[in-house]
């Protein structure tokens, strides 16, 4: 079976571009001849996965493009590739408009199947806004693009995508949720617990330092775990999204009187991120936005028990290890509880370790394997 992947991997992008990067790899040990075209994947990325066997054949560029200009731009470049190697089925790794239209007119002018890995729920709400007012612009490709997944089966990482949009009324008709969407590096995971580093720092966030992802929220807990039981240090992994925000936040800690207690250490990946999170005692994750966070995987990995906000996400982590709050209140008390018991940490520790074993890499890629198998037989049951 020859499969064209229309993808933008990144491992330093956003979740979804770190696991297109990840399956990419995978992929060449499952029964399929792959071939990728990547949109504005950056050059190193590309010829690093190409020298690991990923069949990437061409990497298109749209930065500066109008995006209606470069969707013709792709639809003819994909229609020529289906053509030239005989493929029989097309996938979108990004339920974006600009991976999903182009994909949908090339499979459907060459009426072949076509499916589309849907990572989050944000790109296809059509109603949600990037300034003061949605763009009639922006709502009306959206739309398009939702109604070209209604034409197939597609395969979303997490239900809360579906239940996300079931709320404004667009849930998608034909869908299943992939068995295993993730994966984490557990051979580099084992090196830095087998490290045995010391707990440096009481609490730890990994992620985008953003609103959305309720960073003021710990500033809260932290002042308020300061003045009710003691001083603690917070750590802090990842990036602000603009200098404005990070010199807001960090203004804050020190009118909270708590600046010495965040320690603000940046983006890091691979061993050097699961090294510094493994110096951690507790994960907190105040996040109002997430579908399927690899964050919380990763911390899980690293056996840090998990506090988050009992929202649909929450429900997907089905372990002890992850301990769902409904108030501010509730996360301090929680953290308190966690750092007063080493035993019921340490069981909760062990408990995380396990509950994450399942998320490999190749058990992911696997999935996605099975899913393009569900899609053909969807589509010739259908016909």
């Amino acid at each position: 079976m020859n499969v064209l992947i229309i993808s933008s991997p990144n491992i330093i992008g956003r979740g979804g571009q770190v696991r297109s990067y990840y399956v990419l790899k995978h992929l060449s040990r499952t029964p399929i001849e792959n071939y990728v075209v990547t949109i504005d994947t950056p050059h190193h990325i590309v010829n690093e996965l190409r020298n690991s066997g990923v069949n990437i054949i061409n990497n298109i560029s749209c930065n500066g493009s109008e995006i209606n200009t470069c969707i013709a731009k792709l639809v003819r470049n994909i229609i020529k590739h289906i053509t030239d190697l005989r493929i029989d089925m097309v996938v979108s790794h990004s339920e974006h408009p600009l991976f999903v239209l182009p994909t949908f007119i090339s499979s459907a002018l060459s009426n072949i199947p076509w499916t589309v890995i849907v990572q989050s729920h944000m790109y296809i709400n059509p109603y949600l806004s990037y300034g003061r007012y949605v763009s009639s612009t922006r709502f009306l490709r959206t739309m398009l693009a939702l109604r070209a997944m209604n034409s197939t089966l597609v395969h979303l990482v997490s239900d809360v995508i579906q239940h996300e949009l079931s709320r404004l009324g667009i849930g998608f008709r034909n869908y299943e949720v992939l068995e295993i969407p993730v994966g984490l590096d557990h051979e580099l995971m084992k090196l830095c617990l087998n490290a045995n580093q010391p707990k440096v720092y009481d609490l730890a966030f990994m992620g985008a330092l953003t609103v959305e992802k309720g960073i003021y929220d710990l500033l809260y807990i932290v002042s308020k775990i300061a003045r009710e039981y003691r001083q603690v240090k917070l750590l802090l992994l990842g990036d602000f999204n603009s200098p404005y925000e990070r010199e807001r936040f960090m203004d804050l800690t020190k009118r909270l009187g708590i600046e010495e207690m965040v320690i603000y250490a940046g983006y890091k990946i691979g061993m050097e991120k699961y090294c510094e999170l493994s110096k951690a005692r507790v994960f907190l994750f105040p996040s109002y936005v997430d579908i399927l966070s690899i964050s919380i995987l990763e911390a899980l990995g690293m056996g840090l028990p998990v506090i988050i906000w009992d929202l649909p996400y929450a429900n997907q982590f089905r372990t002890n290890a992850v301990i769902k709050v409904r108030s501010r209140r509730d996360f301090v008390d929680k953290v308190i509880t966690l750092l007063k018991d080493q035993a019921y940490m340490e069981r909760l520790s062990k408990e995380a370790r396990s509950f994450v074993m399942q998320y490999t890499w190749d058990a992911a890629t696997h999935s996605e394997y099975k899913a393009y198998i569900k899609t053909l037989s969807w589509w010739y049951k259908r016909s």
